[in-house]
């Protein structure tokens, strides 16, 4: 089976659900199943890259992540500062 490419466009930030579903796309890489290539954050938070990126290493992985610039946009977060700090 060939792996499914994947790009995953989120807003981590202001609930857990795009946790959910970064960490089973590496479950899915990490079966063979999914390729992931990249992942954007379209929210302004300042933890929000950072959180995406220790989920990343938790799962070995290192991948280009974009980011919304403008300020303002969905900047509140219960869980990011934790995550990105972990």
């Amino acid at each position: 089976m060939t792996p499914v490419k994947l790009f995953l466009d989120t807003d981590f930030g202001p609930d857990c659900d795009d946790v959910g579903a970064l960490c089973l796309i590496h479950s899915l890489c990490d079966a063979g199943e999914a390729e992931l290539l990249g992942v954007t954050l379209c929210t302004s938070g300042a933890y929000g890259l950072p959180a995406i990126s220790a989920v990343n290493r938790w799962y070995g992985r290192e991948v280009p992540l974009g980011a919304y610039r403008e300020p303002g946009f969905l900047t509140e977060s219960s869980y990011t500062k934790s995550l990105a700090e972990a």
